[in-house]
């Protein structure tokens, strides 16, 4: 069947005569790889839906083709970064870290990282045991036991920052 030849054996040679060019059009002014592929397979659906257009040069049609495709794709890039600026922007207009946050965060970073997002589901997320053990993939009765004893720790925690508060305000 190699031998065939087919109404897309015109495409097929465009596309063979031209990939590796293209590529190296778009590898040379994208920051990723995977973008410069992106980019190439874009170029190559719009010659597809042109493919029983003539042109007077092909290859040189196919860079506009990358021209245009490289815009649209730094506009949409611009407009994907100025949108993360702003959403970055109000998170940190709406979250701005009190003294009794940064406590209860250096306490929490004392327990290990399965205690921590046990009591963060809990906590923060507001989630019930149920739901947390849906989330970690465990059977309630294993997370409440989790739970449990992830208080217990933090407590332990509580505890020991508490004394040595006692203890500095003694000093004073």
């Amino acid at each position: 069947m190699a031998g065939l030849v087919t109404d897309d054996e015109p495409f097929a040679q465009l596309y063979e005569a031209n990939r590796d060019d293209v590529l190296r059009y778009f590898l040379r002014r994208v920051q990723q790889p995977a973008d410069a592929a992106d980019l190439l397979s874009d170029v190559f659906v719009v010659a597809w839906r042109h493919r029983g257009v003539s042109h007077d040069n092909p290859r040189l049609w196919l860079f506009g083709v990358a021209r245009k495709v490289l815009a649209a794709h730094r506009r949409g890039k611009q407009v994907q970064n100025s949108l993360a600026e702003r959403l970055r922007e109000q998170v940190v207009e709406q979250y701005e870290p009190s003294l009794d946050d940064l406590h209860v965060s250096e306490l929490l970073s004392k327990l290990s990282p399965s205690d921590r997002e046990l009591i963060e589901l809990m906590v923060y997320d507001q989630l019930t045991p149920a739901e947390i053990a849906t989330v970690l993939g465990r059977s309630p009765g294993t997370v409440r036991v989790r739970i449990h004893r992830a208080r217990q720790r933090l407590q332990v925690h509580l505890q020991a920052g508490s004394q040595e508060v006692d203890k500095a305000a003694t000093r004073c």
